[in-house]
């Protein structure tokens, strides 16, 4: 996965691409912790599907 805006990067270097860390559940929301190669966000489900793009693999 990658940040909105980092897609075209992802082809190039994997300096932009994040992994699922851990998932939290605080008070009945959902929250998605991502790793990137120099820091750790953690996000919403709804800020989840605002602010990073799901790259597909082959």
């Amino acid at each position: 996965m990658v940040k909105k805006g980092d897609e075209k990067k992802a082809e190039s270097t994997i300096e932009v691409i994040g992994f699922v860390a851990g998932i939290i559940t605080l008070n009945d929301e959902v929250e998605v912790m991502i790793k990137f190669p120099n820091e750790l966000v953690q996000l919403t489900k709804e800020s989840f599907a605002q602010q990073i793009t799901l790259l597909e693999m082959s």
